[in-house]
């Protein structure tokens, strides 16, 4: 089931018993559990889902071509940071990256999935991250593009939060979280490749809508040429993104967490939301609803030094809307998706992690 659906059937006013909302430190990931089950890694699961992962997809390539290929993303990742692109342009030497050398192929081979593991080297860095990075192949030509990102909070993995979790440490939670969907048993227990795990490359009818784009190949040379445009116009820190300055932007750099509880026909929900914004072009967006993960990009359609506004598009009739708030240092979460959770209550508290 879809979060937006989910949404749609929390946002009834009927049936409500009643509602806790609290706000506490969480683990942005596939679902909320503790630190042990978390800590506790079946390491011979996780070393299996590796070795298939990349077996599935060097046969697909070929050795020699798999191992070409990461390091033509890799380069292309370098590139990046050399040049101050996506979230290098956010902060800089305050992280450490390291491109995981498993990633999984498409059975007609032009698609990739890649994880860029991530480590915040800040003194006051508490979340660690994980981002999908895709490969799209075009005719004889590759093109890599950042994709949303897994915010990881560090006490669910260690005790110490002031130390990042290690590339070790972060290659398994990367199998946890994205390998393990890659391949799926078939009724005759055999490994076979999920043929949905690519449409997460693929944008909605409604982002082509947007930005008025015919088709994937326009969008994948699109979103690929707008990070080394706007790279080229943001030297004196004056980019604009649909009509604003990028140093109001800047303002509100940072991940934002919302956690709300729900009872409703004797039914506890647990809603989580996760919002990164790290570049003017896109806000990362991760929903957690009782369980069930989406990640989705939001896209600023308005902001002031107290105010921010932007889109989720879920599909293309579907978008979800928001607004933060700001005020004597204070975050509060609003909009009309934020409303229809539970009716008439239009604001909440929300966490900002730097």
């Amino acid at each position: 089931m879809k979060p937006m659906n989910i949404l749609k059937q929390l946002s009834s006013p009927s049936g409500v018993i009643g509602l806790s909302l609290c706000m506490a430190l969480f683990l942005a990931v596939a679902g909320c559990g503790n630190r042990q089950a978390n800590k506790q890694i079946d390491e011979k699961e996780i070393a299996e889902i590796r070795e298939r992962t990349m077996g599935e997809s060097s046969n697909i390539l070929g050795k020699e071509t798999y191992f070409a290929i990461f390091q033509k993303a890799n380069d292309s990742i370098n590139n990046w940071g050399a040049h101050e692109i996506g979230f290098w342009r956010a902060h800089g030497k305050a992280i450490e990256h390291q491109l995981d050398s498993v990633f999984c192929v498409s059975p007609s081979g032009n698609k990739i999935v890649f994880a860029i593991l991530r480590r915040n080297v800040r003194d006051s860095g508490v979340l660690d991250g994980i981002t999908y990075f895709y490969g799209v192949k075009i005719g004889n030509e590759w093109y890599f593009f950042k994709g949303p990102s897994l915010v990881l909070q560090r006490e669910y993995y260690q005790d110490d939060i002031h130390t990042p979790l290690s590339f070790e440490k972060m290659k398994q939670i990367a199998a946890s979280n994205i390998y393990r969907r890659y391949l799926t048993k078939n009724r005759q227990g055999g490994w076979e490749i999920n043929e949905r795990f690519f449409e997460q490359v693929i944008p909605s009818k409604g982002t082509l809508e947007i930005y008025n784009l015919k088709d994937f190949e326009e969008y994948v040379k699109w979103i690929v040429g707008l990070n080394w445009k706007n790279n080229n116009i943001n030297k004196n820190n004056l980019c604009y993104h649909n009509g604003y300055n990028s140093e109001l932007f800047d303002e509100w750099k940072g991940i934002y967490l919302f956690e709300l509880h729900l009872i409703r026909n004797y039914s506890e929900h647990k809603i989580f939301f996760f919002f990164n914004l790290i570049a003017t072009q896109s806000i990362d967006v991760t929903y957690v609803i009782d369980g069930d993960t989406a990640s989705y990009t939001g896209l600023v359609t308005n902001i002031t030094s107290e105010k921010i506004y932007f889109d989720v598009i879920i599909d293309k009739d579907e978008k979800d809307e928001f607004i933060f708030i700001r005020k004597n240092n204070e975050y509060k979460i609003s909009g009309f998706t934020v409303y229809m959770l539970n009716p008439p209550n239009s604001e909440y508290l929300l966490v900002k992690r730097e």
